[in-house]
C-alpha cells in the first residue's frame, strides 16, 4: 500500500503540471506523450493494488476457513474427551461460533484500513515533522529605510517526475521505441560537430548528476532601499533579478544574514490583477516581478506615468524587476545583477558614466526606447479604450465564466452500471462471477444443511468421522470459492478502474481550450485523485460483500423453506418493510454523497488555487486566511460526510428491529411445533437465521453504499464523455513533406474563445507569401494572439477558412497541423523536472542538440567563454520548479520586427494595415507610425536595424 500510495503522488503531481500547461502541450500536440505518461504511473497503481488484492483475497478465504476449522476441532476434542456431542451442545456451540463469525469476517477489511490509516499516518507524521518555514523578514518601523538585505540564498532543489527509460519503454509500443533507438544511434554520429558548454563535458571526471546538481544561488546579497525610492533591479537573462524578489518574500531559503522591512510588502507578479491588488492594498514596500513585459508600450506608459510615477503608488517604496530599460532614467537607484551577484549598483547618471555590465545592456537593448517619454497620446483615445474596455467586461460577464458542476440527482441509472461493467471487461464477467457466486453460496448452506444431517445422524452408515470430513471438505470448497469470489470482484474493479482512468483522461487532454477555461482545476483534479481511488478500493468490496450478502438472504429463504415452508410465509411481510426503508433510505443517501462529491470538488479547487498562488499569498501575509478559507470548506465537506453517516445509523437501527421480529416469529414456530418437528432442523434454521439477521440489515446498507460509490462512476463516466477537439488525424492529412512552401492566407475569419462571448476576430482577410517574415503588432487586445489561436486550431472558427499551402487547415488533423507548426508560447510554462525535460521530453535529441538550442536562445554563452554560473543555472539537469527560476524577457518589442518583410496591424479584431515597414511608417496617419513614435523610432532608426541586420545574417 505505502508503494502504490508514493506512485499515486507523484502520478496525481505529473497530472496536475499537465492541467496547468494544458494550453502548451497542445500547442507542441503533447497530448498524448504526456497522456502514457501519466498512464505507465496508473499502470504502478494498479500493479500495487493488484498484489493487495491477492493477499486480501487469501484472508478473506483464510478467515471463512477458520470458524469451519475450529467447529471441527472442537467438536473432535469434546467428543474424544468422552462428552456426549447432542444437539444442544452441537447448535449452542455453533451459535457461539457464529457470533464469532462476524467480526472475523469484517477482519480483513479492519486489516486493510488500518494498512491505509498505517500509511496515511505516517505521510501526515512526515508532512507535520517537516521543517517549518522561518519568518523570512523582520518588520521595524522605526528604520529609516524601507528595506534592509544582507544575506545568501539558494533555491531548493526538487525531483524530476518523469518516467525513467525503462519505465517510459514499458508503456511505449515497441515501434515507437525502436525508431527512437534508431535516431539516437543517428544522432550520435553528429555530436562532434555539435557544439557543448565545455569541452569533453560527457566524458568529464567527476561530472555530477541530477541529484548532485547546485541549485541556483544568490550570494552575498545586499540592498538598501530608503522609504519611499523608485528602485529598479536589472540585468541580463538568467543574472537572478526575479530571484532577489523570491528572496526577500521568503520563497528561497536563506543561509545567511538577514531581511529586515521598513512596513508591509506587496508581491506583484506578471500580471495586471496582481498590480491591481497592490495598488488597492495598503502595503508599504511594493515589489513588481517586471509587470511591464506582458503589455505593448501604450499600456506599459500609462501604467508607468498614472500608477508607479503618479498616482496610487507613487508615494510608496517600489522595486521594479524589470527589462525595460527605458524607464530607467525616472527611477532613484538601480541595482545590476549578474551570475547571481549584485555587480553594480547607483543612479542612472552614475552608472552610464561609470559602469561597465549597465551600460552594455543600454547599449544592447535600450538605445531605441523612449528616454524621455512622449505623451500617452490624444487623452481621447485613452477614453475610448476604457469605453471599449468596459463594454467588452460587460460582454464578457453574460457570459459565465465558469461551468457549474454537473449534478445528477435520484437513483443511479441502470445505464451507469451497463457502462461501468463495459470498461470492467463487459459481459464476459457475469457468468464467471454468477457461477463462482452460486457455488459459494452453496457451499455455505451445504455446511449448514450437512450440520443437520449430522446431528440428526440421518445418513445411513456414517461414522463421525465420516461426518466431520465431508463437514471440513464443504469448508474448505467454502474457502476456495470465497477466495475466488473476492478475487474476481476486485480484478474486475481494478481492469474498469484503469480503462475508465485512461477514457477519462483522454477525455480530459482532447477537450476544447474552452473546456479548461470554464471548469476548475480542482474539479478535474477530484475527479481524477479521490474518484479514482473510490473506483480503486471501495466499489469492489461494497460489491462483493453486496451480492454476498444477497446470495446469503437468498440462500437463508431457500433453507427456511426447505425445512419449513408455512414459515417462508413470514419473508412476505418483511420483505415488503425492507423495500420501504431501503427505497427511503437509497434516495437521502445517494444525494448526500453527490453533495459530498460537489463540496469535495469546490474544497480541491479552493486548495489547488491557494499552492498556485502561494508566493503571492505569503508576501501578503494572508495565510490565515487562506487556511481559515481551506477549513471552512473542510467542514461544509464533512457536513455532507457526517449526514451519510447518521442516516446509515437511521437505517441500522430498524433494519436490526426487522431483523429481530424474524428471529422472534421463527422462534415461537418452532417452540409451538417443537413435538412435531425435528429439533435438528430447528438447529439449523435458528442458528442460520440469527446469523442472517445482521446480512439482511447489512445487504441494505451495503446496496445504498453501492450507490453511493456508482457516484464516482458516474462522475469519472462524464469525463469520458467530454466533447472532444476535432480529430487527431483525418483521411485528408497531407504528406509528411507539407508545409513545403509556407504560405498563409487568412480569408474572412471570424472567431470568437467560446459561444456567448463577443467575436476577438471580425472578417480578418490577408495572404502570406511563401518565406516571408510578417510582423504582427497592435495593442493590448488587437487579436494578435488570437491569430495564432486560429492558426493552431485551439479554438474553432465561427466563420471563414484558414488556408497553409493551398490546404484548408480544418481538413487537416490536429495533431498533424500542429506538429508541422513551431511556436514559441507567450506564457513561459515550465513543468517540474530538469530542463532536459522540458526541452525534450519525448527524448528524441541529443545532449549536444539541447545545448545548441540554448545557445542560440542566448541562455547559454557561445564560443570558448564559458560562464560557470550561467552553465550551471542552465544546465540540461538544472531541476526547474521554483518560481522565478526560469525566466524570458521580452527586450526590444517593436523594433524586433523593423527587419521584417511586412508589418501586420491589428486593431480591435480585424486587419488595420498591412505593408512593408518603410510604407507603414511614411503614412503619418497609419496605427504603426503612432506606435513608433511612442516608442520614439525615427525613420533612421529603421534603416540603421534594417542594414545591421543584413551585414549579420
Amino acid at each position: 500500500r505505502a508503494k502504490g500510495v508514493k506512485i499515486t503522488d507523484t502520478r496525481v503531481r505529473l497530472t496536475t503540471e499537465v492541467l496547468q500547461g494544458i494550453r502548451l502541450l497542445k500547442m507542441y500536440a503533447w497530448e498524448e506523450f504526456y497522456a502514457n505518461q501519466i498512464e505507465t504511473y496508473r499502470a504502478g497503481e494498479i500493479a500495487a493494488l493488484r498484489t493487495s488484492s491477492v493477499a486480501s483475497s487469501i484472508l478473506i478465504a483464510s478467515i471463512s476457513f477458520i470458524p469451519v476449522v475450529a467447529t471441527v476441532l472442537t467438536f473432535i476434542t469434546y467428543s474424544l474427551t468422552g462428552h456426549d456431542l447432542n444437539i444442544a451442545v452441537i447448535f449452542s456451540s455453533l451459535q457461539l461460533f457464529t457470533i464469532l463469525r462476524i467480526p472475523f469476517l469484517i477482519l480483513p477489511m479492519v486489516l486493510t484500513s488500518l494498512a491505509d490509516l498505517l500509511v496515511a499516518l505516517t505521510r501526515i507524521s512526515t508532512f507535520l515533522s517537516a521543517e517549518e518555514l522561518e519568518d523570512p523578514y523582520v518588520i521595524d518601523e522605526s528604520r529609516p529605510t524601507a528595506l534592509e538585505v544582507d544575506g545568501d540564498f539558494t533555491w531548493e532543489a526538487t525531483g524530476n517526475l518523469l518516467p525513467t527509460d525503462d519505465q517510459s519503454a514499458k508503456a511505449a509500443p515497441e515501434g515507437k521505441n525502436k525508431s527512437k533507438k534508431d535516431k539516437s544511434k543517428k544522432n550520435k554520429k553528429d555530436v562532434e560537430t555539435l557544439p557543448t558548454v565545455s569541452d569533453n563535458l560527457e566524458n568529464e571526471p567527476g561530472k555530477k548528476g541530477p541529484e548532485d546538481e547546485k541549485p541556483f544561488e544568490l550570494k552575498n546579497l545586499k540592498l538598501s532601499v530608503p522609504k519611499g525610492s523608485f528602485v529598479a533591479i536589472v540585468g541580463r537573462v538568467g543574472s537572478g533579478k526575479s530571484s532577489v524578489l523570491q528572496s526577500i518574500i521568503g520563497e528561497m531559503r536563506r543561509t545567511r544574514g538577514s531581511v529586515v522591512l521598513g512596513g508591509t510588502i506587496a508581491y506583484v507578479p506578471q500580471a495586471r490583477v496582481s498590480l491591481a491588488r497592490a495598488v488597492y492594498s495598503d502595503c508599504d514596500v511594493v515589489l513588481l516581478d517586471d509587470p511591464l513585459s506582458a503589455v505593448d508600450a501604450y499600456v506599459g506608459k500609462g501604467i508607468l506615468d498614472q500608477c508607479l510615477l503618479s498616482g496610487p503608488l507613487s508615494k510608496r517604496t517600489r522595486i521594479l524587476v524589470t527589462h525595460a530599460l527605458h524607464v530607467l532614467d525616472k527611477t532613484d537607484y538601480i541595482y545590476v545583477m549578474d551570475r547571481g551577484a549584485i555587480t553594480e549598483h547607483g543612479t542612472y547618471e552614475d552608472l552610464i558614466k561609470n559602469s561597465n555590465i549597465f551600460a552594455s545592456l543600454m547599449e544592447e537593448y535600450g538605445r531605441l526606447d523612449n528616454k524621455e517619454g512622449g505623451k500617452l497620446g490624444d487623452q481621447q483615445k485613452m477614453r475610448n479604450a476604457e469605453v471599449d474596455l468596459d463594454q467588452d467586461a460587460k460582454k464578457e460577464v453574460e457570459a459565465a465564466l465558469m461551468q457549474a458542476e454537473e449534478r445528477n440527482t435520484g437513483a443511479v441509472s441502470w445505464s451507469i452500471y451497463k457502462k461501468y461493467l463495459e470498461y470492467c471487461g463487459g459481459i464476459f464477467w457475469a457468468p464467471v462471477v454468477l457461477f463462482i457466486l452460486v457455488m459459494n453460496e452453496a457451499s455455505q448452506v451445504g455446511t449448514n444443511l450437512f450440520l443437520g444431517f449430522w446431528t440428526g445422524q440421518t445418513i445411513k452408515g456414517f461414522s463421525q468421522d465420516q461426518y466431520m470430513g465431508v463437514y471440513a471438505g464443504f469448508g474448505v470448497a467454502q474457502a476456495l470459492f470465497s477466495f475466488l469470489l473476492s478475487l474476481s470482484f476486485f480484478l474486475m474493479s481494478l481492469v474498469g478502474s484503469l480503462r475508465l482512468f485512461k477514457a477519462a483522461l483522454r477525455g480530459v487532454l482532447h477537450s476544447p481550450i474552452s473546456f479548461f477555461d470554464t471548469t476548475p482545476m480542482g474539479r478535474i483534479q477530484s475527479r481524477l485523485s479521490k474518484d479514482q481511488d473510490t473506483l480503486d478500493t471501495e466499489i469492489a468490496v461494497t460489491l462483493w460483500q453486496f451480492l454476498s450478502t444477497f446470495a446469503s438472504v437468498l440462500g437463508t429463504m431457500a433453507l427456511v423453506f426447505y425445512t419449513f415452508p408455512l414459515l417462508g410465509i413470514i419473508f412476505a411481510p418483511l420483505i415488503i418493510l425492507y423495500y420501504l426503508c431501503s427505497v427511503f433510505y437509497r434516495r437521502t443517501s445517494v444525494e448526500t454523497k453527490r453533495l459530498d462529491s460537489l463540496l469535495r470538488s469546490t474544497m480541491y479547487g479552493s486548495y489547488s488555487e491557494t499552492l498556485t498562488g502561494l508566493p503571492t499569498i505569503r508576501a501578503y501575509r494572508q495565510q490565515d486566511i487562506s487556511i481559515s478559507n481551506a477549513e471552512q470548506g473542510l467542514d461544509k465537506e464533512n457536513r455532507a460526510y457526517y449526514m451519510t453517516i447518521t442516516i446509515q445509523r437511521w437505517l441500522s437501527l430498524r433494519l436490526d428491529f426487522f431483523g429481530n421480529m424474524l428471529v422472534l416469529g421463527i422462534a415461537l414456530f418452532a417452540a409451538g411445533f417443537r413435538h412435531s418437528v425435528n429439533p435438528a432442523k430447528i438447529g439449523v434454521v435458528l442458528s442460520y437465521t440469527l446469523a442472517i439477521t445482521q446480512t439482511f440489515s447489512e445487504m441494505v446498507n451495503q446496496f445504498a453504499k453501492n450507490e453511493q460509490n456508482m457516484n464516482a462512476v458516474e462522475r469519472v463516466l462524464h469525463y469520458t464523455e467530454l466533447s472532444p477537439e476535432a480529430a487527431a488525424v483525418t483521411p485528408d492529412d497531407p504528406p509528411p513533406s507539407w508545409p513545403s512552401r509556407g504560405e498563409i492566407s487568412f480569408q474572412n475569419v471570424n472567431l470568437a474563445y467560446r459561444h456567448g462571448l463577443p467575436l476577438v476576430l471580425k472578417d480578418v482577410s490577408f495572404k502570406i507569401r511563401a518565406g516571408e517574415k510578417i510582423g504582427i503588432v497592435g495593442r493590448t487586445g488587437a487579436g494578435k494572439s488570437s491569430l495564432l489561436q486560429g492558426l493552431f486550431r485551439t479554438v474553432e472558427l465561427e466563420g471563414g477558412r484558414i488556408e497553409i499551402d493551398g490546404q484548408d487547415i480544418s481538413h487537416i488533423g490536429l495533431s498533424v497541423l500542429r506538429n508541422s507548426l513551431a511556436l514559441v508560447p507567450q506564457d513561459s510554462t515550465m513543468f517540474l523536472g530538469t530542463l532536459r525535460s522540458n526541452l525534450d521530453p519525448q527524448k528524441i535529441l541529443t545532449d549536444a542538440e539541447l545545448l545548441s538550442v540554448l545557445q542560440r536562445a542566448g541562455l547559454l554563452p557561445s564560443g570558448d567563454s564559458p560562464d560557470p554560473t550561467v552553465d550551471a543555472k542552465f544546465s540540461l539537469d538544472a531541476t526547474v520548479g521554483d518560481e522565478g527560476t526560469f525566466t524570458y524577457s521580452r527586450l526590444g518589442f517593436l523594433s524586433d520586427l523593423l527587419y521584417y518583410d511586412r508589418v501586420l496591424v491589428m486593431d480591435d479584431g480585424e486587419v488595420a494595415e498591412f505593408d512593408t515597414v518603410l510604407n507603414l511608417y511614411d503614412n503619418e496617419t497609419s496605427i504603426f507610425r503612432s506606435l513608433c513614435n511612442e516608442a520614439n523610432l525615427q525613420r533612421s532608426d529603421i534603416l540603421r536595424i534594417r542594414e545591421e541586420h543584413d551585414e549579420t545574417f
